[in-house]
């Protein structure tokens, strides 16, 4: 096993070996940064330029195609070719999500680099360039298995701080959004497959709890760095804010090393009690997730709150992304549900009662869900509509504007 372990360390890209310095095996970050390598060459952005090309917006345009594509090949062609010259690639990130995984990082600091999370985002664009071809050759099931494995990688990369769960969150997005290609194609078995994987996916602990705990040792550890070197700070250094600095920030590198570590404990205390605020609110029912921003004169704040809220990153619009992806998750849980009620009754459902609890047409987040069906009957979508900071959001089994003579059929409150 040693010596596999060298084996596949020698045969790494610059991603791999600047970032898994002692690699285990144990981690399923390591097959992930592995992946990302592989698809940080130049290959990998001809076949984006050369698919982009077949979209009916672009106009012709001479580029430099990969070595195995030919002029003439169709988009499924270039699509399949993709998918073979990349196929190490999504083996790894299979590979990764049956381990693991936790950032290999030794320390997180305000000088931390994260290279590795560009390409996560490249790797949920190829999976679902390989769930399109699935879908197109009729594997419905391996599609719908494609489209699981990536959210599965989308959760097991955010348990970092705030900006992993955030490229989780985006890398969620992507992967839903591509399921929505491909709604009408299901069978009644992938349908119950995704309403068991999203009802699995959403009775698990909220990640974003986790990713602010990281992100508040982070938040700890920036701020021994910008304290114990306040001269960097008055430098403008890496711990400068843009622009003006707020009132009496000058005055930190005039600080006795006693005061300083007042100070120091003051903001971290500060930093402290931001987070568990947050970590509290999301502890409880989701409709208590977002609250007004506090009417604070900045003018007033103490020196101590100053200095945290200069190394922690503000949480508020992490919350809504976070609520948001998980509506989401919500409405694809609900789309299946739907497809699976057309296959088990020979037709669409009439209205969202046919096929859900009065539980279930509630979003936790404080909105409701709505179940609009065509005119003619042929199709239909499930929105989530609330006057809130979430607003409408839909899972696209139809084009994102309803059709004209659509009907809105509402949930009832009950």
């Amino acid at each position: 096993m040693f010596v596999l372990l060298l084996s596949s360390l020698a045969l790494q890209g610059p991603l791999f070996r600047g970032l898994i310095s002692h690699p285990t095996g144990a981690n399923g970050y390591e097959e992930y940064v592995a992946a990302a390598d592989l698809v940080s060459s130049p290959m990998f952005d001809q076949f984006m330029i050369r698919l982009k090309q077949y979209r009916p917006d672009q106009e012709d345009a001479d580029i430099t195609l990969p070595p195995t594509v030919n002029a003439k090949d169709t988009d499924l062609t270039v699509r399949r070719k993709f998918i073979d010259q990349f196929q190490r690639s999504l083996d790894l990130v299979e590979q990764g999500n049956q381990k693991p995984v936790y950032d290999p990082r030794d320390r997180f600091g305000p000088d931390t680099t994260l290279p590795e999370l560009r390409y996560f985002k490249t790797l949920t664009r190829l999976e679902g360039i390989a769930a399109n071809v699935d879908f197109a050759d009729g594997k419905t099931e391996e599609g719908v298995k494609r489209i699981e494995s990536t959210l599965t990688f989308s959760s097991k990369i955010s348990g970092g701080p705030l900006i992993f769960r955030l490229v989780g969150i985006a890398c969620a997005s992507i992967a839903t959004r591509e399921l929505d290609h491909y709604w009408p194609q299901l069978s009644v078995e992938d349908a119950d497959e995704l309403v068991r994987y999203f009802d699995d996916t959403l009775s698990e602990p909220d990640q974003l709890i986790q990713s602010l705990r990281s992100e508040e040792k982070a938040g700890i550890a920036a701020l021994g760095a910008f304290l114990d070197d306040p001269a960097k700070f008055a430098a403008g250094g890496e711990f400068a804010i843009e622009g003006e600095k707020p009132d009496g920030f000058e005055d930190i590198a005039k600080l006795n090393p006693g005061d300083r570590m007042s100070l120091k404990q003051d903001a971290g205390a500060e930093i402290y009690r931001q987070f568990e605020s947050v970590i509290q609110r999301l502890s409880g029912p989701e409709s208590g997730w977002v609250v007004p921003a506090p009417d604070e004169d900045s003018s007033t704040a103490s020196l101590a709150k100053k200095v945290a809220d200069t190394v922690i990153p503000a949480t508020s619009q992490s919350v809504v992304a976070e609520l948001k992806i998980r509506t989401r998750f919500r409405l694809c849980r609900l789309t299946a549900k739907a497809i699976s009620y057309k296959w088990t009754n020979g037709h669409l459902p009439t209205s969202i009662t046919d096929f859900t609890t009065p539980e279930e047409r509630i979003d936790p987040s404080g909105g409701q869900f709505v179940y609009r069906k065509e005119k003619d009957g042929s199709w239909f979508k499930i929105l989530r509509i609330g006057n809130d900071a979430l607003g409408e959001i839909n899972a696209a089994a139809t084009p994102a504007s309803p059709p004209a003579g659509s009907t809105a059929v509402p949930t009832p409150r009950f």
